[in-house]
């Protein structure tokens, strides 16, 4: 699949565990062509949030992307 830069609505996001959550993101253009397993790399709008990283897909259909998220509060950052 080529890069595709594009901007992608949260519609669902799932608490799994303390500090990780099920995101569903709206991105039909990515999700077409979406496999488990491949990434996408996500760059929030607030830089200061989330730094860009690779995030594995873990499903994706015509109605969304599906990925695992780690989330940490920033006073629970390793030091």
């Amino acid at each position: 699949m080529a890069k595709v830069k594009m901007t992608a609505d949260i519609i669902h996001q799932t608490e799994l565990s303390k500090d990780i959550f099920s995101l569903t993101l709206k991105a039909p253009a990515i999700a077409k062509e979406a496999k488990a397993g491949q990434f996408v790399s996500l760059f929030p709008n607030d830089e200061s949030k989330l730094l860009p990283r690779p995030i594995s897909i873990c499903g994706a259909d015509p109605s969304g992307l599906y990925i695992g998220l780690p989330v940490r509060e920033p006073e629970n950052f390793p030091k």
